[in-house]
């Protein structure tokens, strides 16, 4: 089974509180891969959710330059 991410051209950060005018950033994405985690043993992380087995995996991003920001 071959896992791959989401293709986004840019990722928006945001921070500070969840209301009102936010400071953010606009980062440009170069790529995305897929990992999948493994224990001590390097054996995969496996867990169970709602009677369905998953894989643990993260998405790692490599990105590029700012594309805009706020300035407050």
């Amino acid at each position: 089974m071959t896992l791959s991410p989401v293709k986004y051209d840019a990722i928006k950060f945001l921070t500070g509180e969840y209301k009102g005018k936010r400071p953010f950033a606009i980062v440009q994405v170069k790529s995305a891969e897929v990992q999948i985690l493994t224990d001590d043993d390097g054996e995969d992380v496996v867990y169970m959710h709602e009677g369905e087995e998953y894989l643990a995996a993260q998405i790692v991003y490599d990105l590029g330059e700012v594309i805009e920001k706020s300035d407050y």
